[in-house]
């Protein structure tokens, strides 16, 4: 009989990281474990996440008693978020029923350590308990190994369904692009993003700036960004489908964030060839090889961010090399066969 696993995360149709991993669950698990979803957060009003949330317990509780699940895997970003799924952590407790943390959030180190001393023993005791962390990165398996003390830590980089590339990509010769896809916030770089772009408008290059997510801060009304709005073409949040497309007419991907986990869209250029120039933060820095796979920058410093992009953009030979290099590393570590492994011999072995 197939192990019973409850997968506690947000609706796989909602916007965002997590639940595009979550989406690919039912066929990568296939034959391997019998999963069953319990959603607690859906893109709605806050009066209706509330509502979910409440009813996600409800169900927990349910399926405590009707299922029997063997193990309850909880994914949590940081934050508000890790109080919500400490709930269902507390009623795994009450009903005696095993759980696994798989931690998201590229911003759970600034939430611990910001945490007053008896919510930073509440976090530590709700992941000691679990009977595996799971993180992303190795900059977090570092953290959570050496600053919160755990001895529970198992890393498994995150994957993508989008298939790799047939071939790496060459520099084009005219109608280059560089490309911004993410939330469309300050800790994930845009306002660095429209910078640089002001930087290279006004050094000649002439290029089209796409742009992929949803605007959370209003940013798209910034000083920033209407400095170089008439050289963008603003595309919402793109599905799979128009991700690809838009991948595929550009050259280059800027991912200039201050706090991320792992790095979801940098994977997915490399996937299609493209190379990345980003910030040397949290997992990026597994994505990418700094001078083989992309170029990486020290957060903040704009003038290294630009001298990067510079640097790609005028040498077709390093732009070639870090295209190949890009799609033959990440299709290698991050497919989703390495994924379902490391992740399946969690299931069975817990």
């Amino acid at each position: 009989m197939r192990k019973k696993i409850v997968v506690i995360g947000p609706d796989i149709n909602s916007n965002g990281g997590v639940a595009k991993q979550l989406s690919g669950y039912p066929s990568i698990f296939a034959g391997k474990v019998d999963i069953r979803f319990l959603y607690t957060y859906k893109d709605a009003s806050k009066l209706k996440k509330i509502y979910i949330l409440f009813l996600a317990l409800v169900k927990l509780v349910y399926l405590f008693l009707s299922y029997k699940p063997d193990l309850i895997h909880i994914h949590c970003a940081s934050n508000a978020s890790f109080y919500r799924k400490s709930l269902f952590v507390l009623l795994c407790r009450l009903f005696r029923f095993k759980y696994i943390f798989h931690i998201h959030g590229g911003g759970f180190e600034i939430f611990y350590k910001k945490s007053k001393y008896l919510n930073k023993l509440f976090i530590k005791h709700v992941l000691i308990n679990s009977k595996r962390v799971i993180v992303v990165s190795q900059y977090f398996f570092n953290f959570f190994s050496t600053v919160v003390e755990l001895t529970n830590i198992t890393l498994i980089h995150n994957y993508s369904l989008m298939n790799a590339n047939d071939k790496s990509r060459v520099l084009p010769k005219a109608g280059a692009s560089l490309l911004y896809m993410g939330r469309i916030s300050r800790n994930k770089g845009f306002l660095d993003f429209c910078n640089v772009a002001k930087a290279l408008i006004e050094g000649g290059y002439n290029l089209t700036y796409y742009i992929a997510g949803i605007d959370e801060e209003s940013l798209l009304r910034s000083e920033e960004y209407k400095s170089i709005e008439s050289n963008c073409k603003y595309l919402g949040w793109v599905n799979e489908l128009e991700k690809k497309a838009v991948l595929e007419k550009s050259t280059l991907l800027l991912s200039p964030s201050y706090f991320e986990s792992f790095g979801l869209a940098a994977l997915e250029a490399s996937l299609s060839g493209v190379p990345v120039v980003a910030y040397n933060v949290g997992g990026l820095a597994d994505v990418i090889v700094n001078g083989q796979t992309g170029l990486l920058a020290h957060p903040g410093d704009l003038d290294e961010l630009e001298r990067a992009v510079r640097k790609i953009l005028d040498s077709e030979r390093l732009y070639s090399d870090l295209s190949k290099s890009g799609l033959t590393y990440t299709n290698l570590k991050f497919s989703e066969s390495v994924y379902t492994r490391k992740l399946t011999s969690i299931y069975l072995s817990t």
